[in-house]
């Protein structure tokens, strides 16, 4: 989840890279923006090694105010993220069934 405090008004962006390659949001080129809000999503991403470096890159064209964004990001072992998505797609797909919203 991405955290951007009150006052960015969508000028603020930020995007999540493994090297060169962006991982957050996707497609590449694209970026979060966001005011007095929090961006959530489900994003299941193997990382290529253990530990890992990922950079969290942030710009402000044209501002002349530093603001302060948090990223949360949580990270699992794979034996445990699979389970978990695998649990998680299974009750999609009862909501979709059901017409229950999740």
């Amino acid at each position: 989840m991405v955290h951007f405090p009150a006052g960015c008004h969508g000028y603020v962006y930020t995007a999540c890279y493994y090297g060169e390659e962006q991982i957050f949001p996707r497609p590449y080129g694209s970026y979060l923006h966001g005011d007095g809000e929090t961006i959530t999503w489900e994003e299941y991403y193997e990382l290529p090694e253990s530990p890992c470096i990922l950079a969290i890159r942030g710009w402000s064209p044209g501002t002349n105010y530093d603001h302060t964004v948090t990223w949360r990001i949580c990270a699992l072992p794979r034996k445990y993220a699979f389970w978990w998505m695998v649990l998680d797609r299974f009750i999609s797909f009862l909501a979709r069934i059901f017409r229950v919203r999740v």
